[in-house]
């Protein structure tokens, strides 16, 4: 094997090893207070996407002329965010305005108010972060959330509450519009009725299909629905996992499940063709004779670079334990 490959493979292994126990640390984000009418949970998705998302926040010098409602959200950022102060950094908790006006005018994303030692500062959110928080606001305070909705249940609600969010095989092969139509019906349907469901960890590629799920503030989130015990039951990364887990998922009704059989031979052909078109484009560039960086390397080249980022932003954080 090309000494390049071996080394690219080996990082990416490597860190896609050492991501789970870091990761695993950070506390999904939380919602609470204001006229939510209890405590929400945010998704593990929503949790890292919040961390991720690449535009940061603006420090403003001046608290808002009209605050409106605020809501407590849970969320190691505003310590990643802000400077330490006193050898402190923010309180986990930060009150989230999504109303708030500025000198007369409304910018259009939430202001937070976050406080180290005792020091308040106030963030005017970027598009995403504000989406994410926002949608858990809107949807909880509309009462149309559980306290613990997994991703389905959000997104579901979501369309329900007026949202369009595409849908997606292969990561880029979208599903015709009459069968996204089929889906969100049956997943609205659905809402109400996600559940701890106890599924096998090790699942075989060909019992289950990943839909991408495309949001309006430009990110997107899979999810994975397993055909033997007819459920979107989340994938968990990583190994040492015992024989089953436990976790919250979303059964699916029979009209569901007949559509994700469709949808899980399609996404099959789909990758088949997508494998048989990177077979030809390889033997096509194998009698090149060039040294540039080959394809093939850059999707693990990629993630090695984002995992590390991530796992140099975590390391830094020398966090007490949540509460």
């Amino acid at each position: 094997m090309h000494p390049l490959r071996i080394a690219i493979l080996a990082l990416a292994v490597a860190l896609l090893a050492q991501r789970e126990p870091a990761t695993a640390k950070m506390p999904n984000l939380e919602f609470r207070g204001g006229d939510l009418p209890y405590s929400i949970s945010g998704t593990w998705d929503d949790t890292s996407g919040f961390w991720d998302a690449d535009d940061p926040t603006q420090l403003i010098d001046e608290p808002p002329a009209d605050l409106g409602t605020g809501y407590e959200v849970l969320s190691w950022y505003w310590g990643m965010r802000l400077p330490q102060r006193a050898g402190r950094q923010a309180d986990d908790i930060a009150i989230y305005y999504p109303d708030a006006v500025l000198t007369g005018l409304r910018p259009g994303r939430g202001l937070v108010r976050a406080s180290v030692a005792d020091e308040e500062f106030w963030l005017l959110l970027d598009a995403q972060r504000d989406a994410i928080l926002r949608r858990y606001v809107q949807l909880g305070r509309d009462g149309l959330l559980s306290r613990e909705p997994d991703q389905i249940e959000l997104l579901a609600a979501a369309v329900q509450h007026g949202e369009t969010i595409g849908v997606a095989l292969a990561k880029d092969a979208p599903v015709p519009d009459e069968q996204a139509a089929a889906f969100w019906r049956h997943a609205i349907a659905a809402l109400g009725t996600s559940r701890i469901i106890e599924y096998p960890s090790s699942v075989s590629f060909g019992d289950y299909v990943t839909l991408t799920l495309l949001l309006p503030e430009g990110r997107t989130v899979d999810v994975r629905y397993v055909l033997s015990e007819r459920c979107f039951c989340r994938q968990m990364p990583g190994s040492g996992l015992p024989e089953t887990i436990t976790l919250r998922g979303t059964p699916a009704s029979p009209e569901m499940h007949a559509l994700m059989e469709t949808l899980a031979a399609e996404s099959e052909q789909a990758w088949a063709e997508q494998l048989s078109s990177a077979r030809a484009t390889g033997a096509t560039r194998a009698g090149d004779g060039g040294d540039g960086l080959p394809a093939w390397a850059l999707p693990p080249l990629a993630t090695a670079a984002t995992l590390l980022v991530a796992l140099a932003a975590l390391a830094t954080r020398r966090r007490r334990a949540p509460a």
